[in-house]
């Protein structure tokens, strides 16, 4: 009879073991799926500029993500790191009287990206940002082919669309392809601010572009884009107007328009 019991306590110890597990898990799902609402709700908050009721989220984002970081459990430091400065950019976007709108919309959209990457969702929002970095692309590739260069505007445009998904790619990319994108991106940045000849912005398009395309391999290229992604083009193109001069900004309309109205042309076909 005692070996029975023995038997059966370990049993009972490695059901309950399985079963707290379990529940673990599930309390921790349905936690990011709460934050992914939460930060879905600060960002209209922003966007339409209600800030003080932002804020009013982002105090109970806090309370929620110690608890769901409590029960998950597998979160690494780096991703602690991730989420803590995304969280960060946010409060300061809220809180921020001085900051303009586009910024602050943008410093929002961080963590709505990220968040949806915990949420596990069946189609990832960062898939959504192939247009506007694609589109900003192929603008850059225009003015090299006529100038030799990039516009500054331009440069600065696809950047900040990539800050906006970079906290997202960093967890959910495989480390090589993020080690990948994220090189290429500084080295861009060291471009911008040097002069380098027509061949080396052209080798480093290819270079983007192909890195580009890895990450967002089996998506369709014609895919239609959602509306919230339009308005996220159109904050950063906002912020980026505010730095230029008049002359500098009817160029740069002009390639936008055109990029912009032929998406929408093949969004409408489909």
């Amino acid at each position: 009879m005692t070996g029975w019991w023995k038997v059966v306590t370990c049993a009972l110890i490695i059901f309950f073991s399985f079963s707290g597990t379990n529940e673990g898990h599930a309390e921790g799902k349905e936690g990011w799926s709460e934050l992914n609402r939460s930060s879905d709700t600060i960002l209209q908050y922003v966007k339409e500029q209600h800030y003080e009721e932002a804020a009013k989220i982002m105090e109970t984002f806090s309370e929620k993500f110690l608890k769901v970081s409590a029960a998950e459990q597998g979160l690494s430091m780096r991703e602690m790191q991730t989420i803590t400065s995304a969280y960060d950019d946010t409060l300061s976007a809220v809180k921020s009287a001085s900051m303009p709108h586009e910024e602050r919309v943008m410093k929002t959209y961080k963590l709505r990206l990220l968040m949806d990457v915990y949420a596990d969702s069946y189609e990832p929002l960062w898939q959504k940002m192939r247009d506007p970095l694609f589109n900003e692309l192929h603008g850059m590739r225009m003015s090299i082919e006529e100038n030799g260069n990039p516009y500054t505007q331009q440069t600065d445009a696809f950047l900040a669309y990539y800050g906006t998904v970079e906290p997202a790619w960093s967890v959910a990319l495989e480390a090589s392809q993020y080690q990948k994108i994220n090189s290429q991106m500084q080295f861009l940045r060291k471009m911008a601010a040097g002069e380098p000849s027509k061949k080396d912005w052209d080798r480093h398009m290819d270079v983007l572009e192909e890195a580009l395309t890895e990450i967002f391999e089996g998506k369709m290229e014609d895919e239609v884009t959602d509306p919230s992604f339009y308005w996220l083009i159109i904050t950063v193109s906002g912020a980026v107007f505010s730095c230029l001069t008049y002359a500098g900004w009817k160029k740069y309309r002009a390639y936008k328009a055109e990029i912009l109205r032929n998406s929408l042309k093949r969004n409408r076909g489909q």
